[in-house]
This record gives C-alpha cells, structure tokens and sequence, in this order.
C-alpha cells in the first residue's frame, strides 16, 4: 500500500490530473443538456458514453483517495466527490 501511495498521490495532486478532472467535471455539468438541446437524438448513446467516462473516473478518484490518503474518508471532500459522482446517474438513465 505504501508503494501505491508513494505512485499515485503525486499523480492526483498534478496539473496534468486536475486539468483532466476540471474538464472531465465541465463536461459531465454540461454533456446531458447540450445533447438535449442541441443534438440529434441518434447522438444519447455516445453522450451516454461519456457520461459513463466521467462517473467511472471521478468513481476511481474517490476510491484512490479514500483508500491512500488519511482523514479523507468521510471529510466533507469526500461526502461532496460522492454525490457529484451518484447525480450523474440520473442524466446516464435519462438518455
């Protein structure tokens, strides 16, 4: 366990990692109503793609964290990772 803190810590807390989680949170803000106003309807199931993309990374992000790092297990960060993850499942179900 020490070894994978040691690897993925420096990860999480990159620019590289933020960016990709910044722009990964943008677009699951954004994805279902955009697909909804905008796009045709042949378009649900890749918008459903993505949105799956996102709940999945931001899943394994709050796992990561919740298993290397201490005190973030049932922190106030966590508590809000885990219900802006689980909102994304109402737009997955409604396409």
């Amino acid at each position: 366990e020490h070894d994978c803190a040691e690897l993925l810590i420096p990860v999480l807390d990159s620019l590289g990692w933020g960016l990709l989680m910044g722009f990964l949170i943008v677009v699951a803000l954004f994805a279902y109503d955009f697909n909804v106003c905008f796009l045709p309807t042949t378009v649900d199931e890749a918008t459903t793609i993505v949105l799956i993309f996102c709940g999945v990374m931001f899943g394994l992000e709050l796992v990561i964290n919740s298993l290397l790092r201490k005190n973030y297990l049932c922190s106030f960060f966590f508590w809000l990772d885990l219900v802006g993850t689980l909102s994304l499942i109402p737009d997955i179900m409604e396409l």
